[in-house]
């Protein structure tokens, strides 16, 4: 073979692999990410957005498989980050965790230093309802279902070594029936309520208790030794958890479900007497939407409260916001703006 004729082969093998190679490179640059269904597009947090979320079952009751999600927000892992645990609303027959007003609360109070579970709990009524014509027993019944799974993912996160939690600073909140959950898990002794699945130390005790739009069957429940900081969210006008003490959903005082509940008023003038810490947000005319609206519109306000439970503060607040009570059908007469 000559060397023009070898030469030539050279420059044509040279040329060769380069157009194979541009082809190749061409190809995986320009080929569509359908083509590639198992890629995952992975982000890399920065300092400032380093929130975790995880979803667990933290208890298997019956039928019911229980989760509960997760918030940390973990800026040193040797601090032990105080506790707050929801409680979603729906009147212990619907509702659920994944609302997305819920899930957006849930982050805030991570951020802001808490470790957060939002958990889900059996619904006792589910396919009835928790009106006039359910037995009172059955409501209560409802209020013990509630709390024994509260205690349980209690527990539970108690019971996890890899979280760096201060058992001290566990803080419950609900809104609606949720407010009911908190509330008498809090103050109710849990031997007293009959559980049937207590699982939690009798010695350990909730820190704080967030209750929006709620009640309880007596507020002589709370004594020297529970009376725990409370932060209260009710409209005075709320036409199905009374704002003071009056039967739930205003049923008639002879029917089967006509259990009386007190309720944010009244539960803070016994909080009052005791000498205990609270506030109270009174909406004047407002109705059952305490209930969602702190969550949504107030989360500074309660992650301030938390803050100064942390710190052991004292405090006794009622705040009152101007309203009308014009279109007031249930409650006028506890308005503090008449």
């Amino acid at each position: 073979m000559s060397k023009k004729t070898f030469s030539f082969l050279k420059v044509s093998v040279f040329f060769l692999e380069f157009f194979v190679l541009l082809a190749f490179a061409m190809a995986c640059t320009s080929a569509p990410a359908a083509q590639m269904p198992n890629q995952i597009e992975l982000k890399v947090p920065a300092i400032e957005d380093s929130l975790t979320m995880g979803t667990f079952t933290f208890a298997v009751k019956g039928e019911d498989t229980l989760h509960l999600d997760i918030y940390q927000y973990i800026k040193d892992p040797k601090v032990l980050q105080p506790v707050m645990i929801f409680v979603h609303g729906g009147g212990f027959y619907a509702g659920t965790r994944k609302e997305d007003n819920i899930h957006h609360f849930c982050e805030e109070v991570a951020k802001s230093g808490y470790t957060v579970l939002n958990i889900s709990y059996r619904l006792y009524l589910k396919g009835r309802s928790f009106h006039c014509s359910m037995p009172n027993s059955e409501k209560i019944n409802a209020f013990r279902t509630a709390v024994s799974d509260l205690r349980t993912s209690t527990q539970w996160l108690l019971d996890q070594t890899e979280y760096s939690i201060d058992p001290n600073n566990v803080y419950i909140a609900g809104s609606s029936a949720g407010a009911e959950a908190v509330l008498h898990a809090g103050y109710w002794d849990a031997a007293e309520m009959n559980l049937d699945e207590t699982q939690l130390n009798d010695s350990f005790d909730y820190a704080g208790i967030l209750a929006f739009a709620g009640a309880m069957v007596d507020t002589t429940l709370i004594n020297k030794q529970n009376n725990v900081p409370l932060l209260m969210y009710h409209g005075t006008c709320d036409p199905l958890v009374p704002y003071g003490s009056a039967i739930h959903h205003f049923c008639p005082e002879n029917s089967v479900g006509g259990l009386p509940l007190h309720g944010s008023k009244s539960i803070m003038e016994r909080q009052h007497n005791l000498g205990g810490s609270y506030k109270l947000v009174s909406v004047c005319g407002g109705k059952h939407g305490q209930a969602s609206i702190p969550i949504s519109k107030h989360i500074p306000e309660i992650i301030s409260f938390l803050n100064d439970c942390v710190e052991r503060k004292s405090f006794q607040t009622h705040e009152v916001v101007e309203g009308s009570v014009a279109k007031c059908k249930y409650g006028k007469e506890w308005s503090p703006c008449n």
